[in-house]
């Protein structure tokens, strides 16, 4: 497995219900423990979180099904990351 870096940006207000669907994605990506760090920024528009996955393809195909990103609400940017602590 390759770790991604998944930044999420948007204009738009979201809806409780959305913040909802979005934090179940998320932990459904976290009991399969492919969810590393997550949250939002602190100016509320946007946030990122720590995926891994096999390819850059995967990652990407992954973070599209994000219920802000296939609602249109946010756009995603996924990046394959060379963390080190």
């Amino acid at each position: 497995m390759a770790t991604f870096l998944v930044v999420l940006s948007r204009d738009t207000d979201v809806s409780d219900d959305m913040i909802t669907a979005h934090r179940a994605f998320l932990a459904d990506l976290r009991a399969e423990k492919r969810l590393g760090l997550a949250g939002p920024f602190k100016d509320v528009r946007g946030g990122a979180y720590i995926l891994e996955a096999e390819t850059l393809s995967m990652a990407q195909e992954e973070a599209a099904r994000d219920p802000l990103i296939s609602e249109g609400i946010a756009q995603a940017t996924v990046h394959e990351w060379a963390a080190h602590a």
